[in-house]
């Protein structure tokens, strides 16, 4: 059967066509990965399952669709790392904030680290 998928953000979503509802869709995480498989072929799996298996009608379309979800599964990874780090960050911070007296230390190093950042 042939679908209509979009990639909205961390979002595939496929219809029967671009004017069609929406049949169904699958949230993408930064440990779902995009394989392809044969000439024309590709999955998508997430912790060893399968979650999709498409045909593209050519093997250029499917290089497309594999490199643009790998680019955006690789933004999702980052995303996952950042707030892993902020979450650390914040932990931090709050023991600091018991343990150090001088608020203006804290400030400057938390304005260090936005520096560094940008």
């Amino acid at each position: 059967r042939e679908r209509w998928f979009e990639l909205c953000g961390s979002l595939l979503v496929w219809s029967k066509g671009p004017k069609h509802k929406p049949r169904g869709r699958m949230r993408l995480s930064a440990r779902t990965v995009a394989e392809p498989i044969g000439e024309r072929n590709f999955r998508i799996k997430t912790a060893g399952k399968v979650l999709l298996m498409l045909q593209a009608k050519t093997k250029e379309i499917r290089d497309t669709w594999v490199q643009t979800l790998q680019t955006a599964l690789e933004h999702l990874a980052m995303e996952a790392k950042r707030a892993q780090l902020d979450a650390g960050a914040r932990e931090t911070e709050t023991s600091a904030s018991v343990d150090i007296n001088d608020a203006s230390r804290l400030t400057d190093v938390e304005t260090d680290d936005d520096d560094d950042a940008g």
